[in-house]
């Protein structure tokens, strides 16, 4: 839970800042702030799928990994995950705001939406439950603290209410992430780890404008990889 309370911390540390320097925002610094935590997600990224590959546990298979991605990519597509995210939060924030009114209402439904609602929030949330890895939570963490800097100083205080539902969202991954670091075995954490990190490594280069890949439409491939590295190893497939 230790990312999940930092992620939390930064908003309302975010917003109160953000409201302090009302309508100050200035763009062109979190822009470049923005490409700085990119970067450092794709040594996250990097740095899950070394350790996986290389490390002194279990190795999956490349091949396993990559039969995971593709099919999960396909799966997402076939689903529309993304698209299905974006309409979600578009009809979040349509119902709640009309039905409670007013601004503060709208900035928290719209902030709480941008801090949830993502690959990075499932990945990152699940890693500190199972590996008590929570660097990328820290990154996300400090992304959300710029960002809610913004939100704030536009939209106004009911930002600062979004970090409850970090709390409540991410922590319930994160148990989920702890229960199954206890459920599996080394080589399926080990090959989720593989899987994960190639998929952070696909966020990074989303946040620094290199690609426009749809990384929500591959999150099926974190729970292919989980199924198919036991049976890939009785197998004895490479």
């Amino acid at each position: 839970m230790t990312g999940t309370l930092v992620n939390a911390a930064s908003i309302v540390a975010g917003a109160s800042l953000g409201l302090a320097l009302r309508r100050r925002s200035l763009p062109r610094a979190a822009d470049t702030a923005m490409h700085g935590l990119g970067l450092a997600v794709l040594l996250i990224g990097t740095r899950m799928a070394l350790e996986a590959f290389a490390g002194s546990g279990p190795h999956p298979s490349v091949l396993m990994v990559l039969v995971s991605l593709a099919a999960g990519g396909y799966l997402g597509e076939l689903w529309q995950l993304e698209q299905g995210l974006d309409r979600f939060g578009r009809w979040v924030e349509q119902r709640v705001a009309s039905a409670a009114g007013g601004e503060f209402a709208r900035s928290f439904v719209s902030s709480s939406l941008l801090f949830v609602v993502g690959p990075m929030t499932v990945v990152g949330s699940l890693n500190d439950g199972m590996f008590g890895d929570w660097s990328l939570l820290l990154t996300k963490s400090v992304m959300d603290g710029i960002a809610s800097v913004a939100f704030a100083s536009t939209m106004g205080p009911g930002v600062m209410l979004s970090a409850g539902t970090v709390l409540v969202y991410q922590g319930a991954l994160t148990a989920v992430g702890a229960w199954l670091g206890r459920a599996f075995d080394p080589l399926t954490l080990s090959a989720w780890s593989a899987t994960g990190g190639l998929l952070v490594l696909a966020i990074g280069l989303n946040m620094l404008g290199a690609t426009r890949l749809r990384t929500a439409n591959l999150l099926p491939s974190l729970a292919l990889a989980a199924l198919l590295a036991p049976l890939w190893a009785r197998v004895g497939l490479p």
